[in-house]
């Protein structure tokens, strides 16, 4: 998902808008790709802190596709955050700029555990 991102930031800065979206609609498939992979939905019925661990890492992942999303449809990013009971603080507004500098998977952490 990191590559995603710098190849998402370094097409807006080219103001290479359409490429830009087509990085972001990769990533979203990327996160489907994941949760029905995964088979999120049966391992929560029989493994619940593996479900929990799966979700929580869809749930990040979700908040990466709503951030590069967001200049798109902003309505979708809205609902997004409403939908995980996020507030829009500083750091939504800061959060591509770190996940671009991240080192590391740091970015995975933006939703709390048990949230």
């Amino acid at each position: 998902m990191r590559q995603h991102v710098a190849d998402y930031v370094q097409k807006l800065e080219a103001v290479k808008i359409k490429d830009g979206l087509k990085i972001a609609m990769t990533a979203s498939s990327l996160v489907n790709n994941y949760i029905q992979n995964t088979e999120a939905f049966k391992i929560f019925k029989l493994d619940k802190p593996r479900g929990e661990t799966i979700y929580h890492v869809a749930a990040n992942f979700l908040v990466v596709v709503s951030v590069l999303l967001e200049p798109y449809m902003p309505s979708f990013s809205a609902k997004v955050y409403h939908m995980l009971n996020i507030p829009r603080t500083e750091r939504t507004h800061t959060f591509l700029k770190e996940i671009h500098e991240a080192s590391n998977e740091n970015y995975l952490n933006f939703i709390d555990s048990g949230h």
